[in-house]
């Protein structure tokens, strides 16, 4: 009873000193690096320690488990803020210090027994401390560990990912790794190379220049970077090397495949600077390509277009709302191909331009002197024109004049025959001149003029039945089947099947039937044209529905009716397509929509 109740009285003048021991301790604090942190922080949980202390002295046994969760929480917040164990320690020594100093100086006594079991108390704080610094420590290490290991690995995938390929040579210039794409390039696997010299894992190696740039740069520590020839492999190869006290680092890169495109490329930029004017633009319509064409076509140094904006170089052609403006929008907007022909007033010359979009959203634009082509067409327009107006006035006058001629009375009758011949003459002329008009509106004018309207063309159909029945009498048979009604230019479509028609009967067996049907279809209208007889020659077939082109046994006519009855077909939305073939004759089968 005598020990307990000296601890009892030491622990009860512990409690009556707690805040001036504490206070103490605080100002000690305060000579430290911390003492900008504010009392609550610096004192902490030793308020908690301390009180755990006194419970222990109380206790009279040397059960310490009280003052693990404070000391614990101590150490925790002190590593937190930056602590050194040591600087943590040497705050628990000053603390014993002024706790023992507080007991004595108030004229208590520290028996043995309490002494050690205070000190004891006291030291156990510290081992807490310094486990708690230690597992902080050793987690510490492990998170060091664990992240040196995931820089390795993302190193490797950041290897493995790279086209270029690597690998790495100690310092007697064995392989110590290769990335995948250095694997495919040097046709080693890393398993298979690994401890290799690098002159017997790549034979021939070792006398070419770049194995005496690799032990240069082993012995001279310095970096690199080549592009070369590799002898044994007929290869080119770019080469950047990283010497280090371990040994090489080499990234390297196989161009033989680029130098070839660089060399066509050159050759056909030299093709291009003999050819037609080219220019090129990038994205931004700059231009960053003239040749030398181009340059005297344009008459300006080609210094002075490149690298400007294309409507700035070539302000007075490509202005807003001009032709070159427009179509040159499309090309770089859309995506679209142009070819267009265009007065080009600078020179004062016709040119056809051709432009195309790039790869990269540029464009690239083509021009040719087209003044005469030009010239060939407008003298053609003009000869047209007279033969299909000048001439219709006159042709209209004989026709007339005939007309009344042969319907006079007292006309004799040996000069019939001579009107009539007179009559047919006039009138054949009057169908060349119609398809000359025809061909100069398909050809110059946008297509051939149709006037739809909804209508049968099973009377169209009849029209042409009763058309060749007089001058070919049962010739010509005409059937139809299912609904033929649409939207249609009747008199174009018969315009278009008497042509297919006549040809039919000029080219097919004499004195067998030509077959005209028409069948309707959900969504459109078929018409076939069929003749029996030999076949049209293959080499013919090419160039039938070609203006002014002739079968080699039709010397009569322009040529222009297939061309004309093409062009009807297809202003109406249709197709029209040929087979002829030994024992089966000719058919021409016209396709339309219903529009």
């Amino acid at each position: 009873m005598e020990v307990g109740q000296r601890q009892s009285e030491v622990a009860l003048l512990v409690r009556a000193r707690r805040e001036r021991i504490l206070a103490r301790w605080l100002a000690r604090l305060r000579t430290t690096r911390w003492a900008r942190l504010p009392d609550a922080a610096l004192i902490d949980h030793q308020p908690k320690v301390l009180d755990a202390v006194v419970t222990v002295l109380e206790s009279g046994q040397s059960d310490f488990r009280r003052l693990e969760e404070p000391a614990r929480a101590h150490a925790e917040n002190r590593h937190g803020i930056g602590y050194e164990l040591a600087e943590l320690l040497l705050e628990t020594s000053w603390f014993r210090t002024i706790l023992v100093d507080e007991v004595l100086a108030a004229g208590g006594e520290l028996p043995l027994e309490e002494r050690e079991l205070l000190h004891q108390a006291l030291d156990q704080t510290q081992v807490l401390s310094a486990l708690v610094f230690s597992e902080r420590r050793d987690e510490r290490m492990r998170q060091l560990r664990e992240e040196a290991e995931d820089a390795r690995l993302q190193y490797e995938e950041a290897l493995a990912a790279m086209t270029d390929g690597y690998f790495r040579l100690d310092r007697d210039f064995r392989f110590v790794f290769i990335n995948p794409a250095g694997e495919r390039m040097l046709g080693l696997r890393h398993e298979e190379a690994r401890g290799r010299l690098l002159w017997e894992a790549i034979p021939g190696s070792a006398d070419t220049e770049i194995g005496r740039r690799y032990r240069a740069a082993m012995e001279s520590q310095q970096p690199f970077e080549i592009t070369t020839r590799f002898e044994p492999w007929d290869r080119f190869f770019e080469v950047r090397s990283f010497p280090g006290p371990r040994g090489l680092s080499i990234y390297f890169r196989d161009i033989t495949e680029r130098l070839e495109k660089d060399r066509e490329r050159e050759r056909t930029l030299e093709a291009l600077e003999r050819g037609d004017a080219v220019f090129i633009t990038d994205a931004d319509a700059r231009i960053v390509y003239v040749n030398a064409t181009q340059e005297r076509l344009a008459q300006r140094p080609r210094e002075e277009s490149l690298g400007q904006i294309l409507w700035e170089a070539y302000a007075n052609e490509a202005k807003p709302g001009s032709r070159y403006w427009t179509e040159y929008h499309r090309v770089l907007e859309e995506g679209a191909e142009v070819a267009f022909d265009e007065y080009y007033a600078r020179t004062g010359i016709w040119t056809g331009v051709t432009a195309y979009p790039t790869r990269e959203g540029g464009m690239v634009a083509f021009f040719r002197d087209v003044t005469r082509r030009k010239e060939v067409e407008e003298l053609q327009e003009r000869i047209i024109g007279v033969v299909g107006h000048d001439l219709r006035n006159p042709l209209s006058t004989i026709l007339l004049g005939v007309h009344r001629v042969a319907s006079l009375e007292e006309l004799p009758e040996r000069a019939r025959p001579v009107l009539a011949r007179i009559q047919r003459s006039a009138e054949r002329m009057e169908r060349m001149i119609a398809a000359l008009l025809d061909y100069t509106r398909a050809e110059y004018g946008g297509g051939i003029p149709v006037e739809c309207a909804p209508g049968d063309l099973a009377e169209v159909l009849e029209g042409i039945g009763e058309e060749f029945s007089v001058s070919h009498p049962e010739r010509v048979v005409v059937t139809t089947d299912g609904n033929l009604a649409g939207c249609w230019d009747a008199d174009r479509l018969a315009q278009a099947l008497s042509n297919l028609v006549g040809n039919a009967l000029r080219h097919g067996a004499p004195n067998c039937p030509v077959t005209v049907r028409a069948t309707g279809e959900a969504d459109g209208v078929t018409l076939t044209v069929h003749n029996t007889g030999a076949p049209i020659p293959a080499e013919e077939r090419g160039r039938l529905f070609r203006p002014f082109a002739r079968g080699s046994s039709d010397s009569a006519g322009l040529g222009l009716g297939l061309y004309i009855t093409r062009n009807i077909v297809e202003q109406h939305g249709g197709t029209i397509d040929l087979h002829s073939e030994e024992g089966e004759g000719t058919t021409f089968t016209i396709s339309l929509p219903r529009r």
